[in-house]
């Protein structure tokens, strides 16, 4: 049998990669720009159709998943940044929800420079062909042995990526502004999430404030999701 997945590799970005960090950007553009419509397209100001802000260039650690079998838009299959704290601009949610920094510390985190924000999750369409997939390709994945076919492969490698990269940069907790659909697919999968806040806002659809102990998550996955813990434990693609 053809291992379908062995052509799916995932990878931080270097900021030397402007051509890597284009690709990601691009299918940034395509989601929240054409398919979702949550950013107006006259509000892009480059003619290179890709979308992009404050935050990418600075305060932003892009990654992303690539199937190195297809080309143009299919070669980009998924991305996502993490954006750490900076004293001048805060944290993208921030902007959408004032109190976030006031809410970060209640949960008892004291150093904001331990946080980084998940943000702009793009999952490509290509990859998010079953039928309750939604935006982030979390739909019905069965009990299989291969842990790319029980899980959504994007998504998870993703998360791996940015599990190592958090621990080689001392990154303690994930802050995420994310839809119920999301939030009840990670704490599926032992990714439990704590909200900041009951209340929703409005952060590019209806959604709430979460936070995520790194450790804790790395203990919840061991107990209660061994294979995807195995999975996350390993390095590359």
């Amino acid at each position: 049998m053809v291992d379908t997945y062995s052509n799916i590799v995932s990878h931080y970005i270097t900021p030397e990669d402007k051509e890597g960090l284009n690709e990601a950007l691009k299918l940034r553009y395509y989601v929240y720009c054409e398919e979702k419509q949550f950013i107006d397209k006259q509000e892009i100001t480059n003619d290179m159709q890709i979308e992009t802000d404050e935050y990418d260039e600075q305060e932003s650690w892009h990654f992303v998943v690539e199937n190195n079998l297809a080309s143009g838009m299919e070669h980009v299959i998924g991305t996502v940044r993490l954006v750490h704290f900076s004293e001048e601009k805060g944290f993208p949610t921030g902007k959408f929800h004032p109190p976030l920094n006031d809410k970060i510390k209640s949960y008892g985190v004291r150093d904001l420079n331990t946080v980084a924000e998940i943000s702009r999750l793009c999952i490509n369409p290509c990859f998010r062909k079953r039928r309750d997939d939604g935006m982030f390709g979390v739909g019905s994945y069965g009990d299989d042995k291969d842990v790319r076919r029980k899980y959504p492969i994007v998504l998870i490698s993703l998360l791996r990526e940015m599990y190592h990269f958090s621990k080689k940069m001392q990154i303690q907790y994930w802050l995420s502004s994310m839809e119920d659909t999301l939030y009840r697919y990670l704490k599926c999968i032992a990714l439990e999430f704590e909200p900041l806040d009951e209340d929703y806002i409005e952060y590019y659809g209806k959604v709430k404030s979460y936070l995520l102990s790194i450790d804790e998550a790395e203990k919840n996955m061991a107990q209660k999701q061994e294979d995807l813990f195995r999975f996350f434990s390993m390095t590359g693609a």
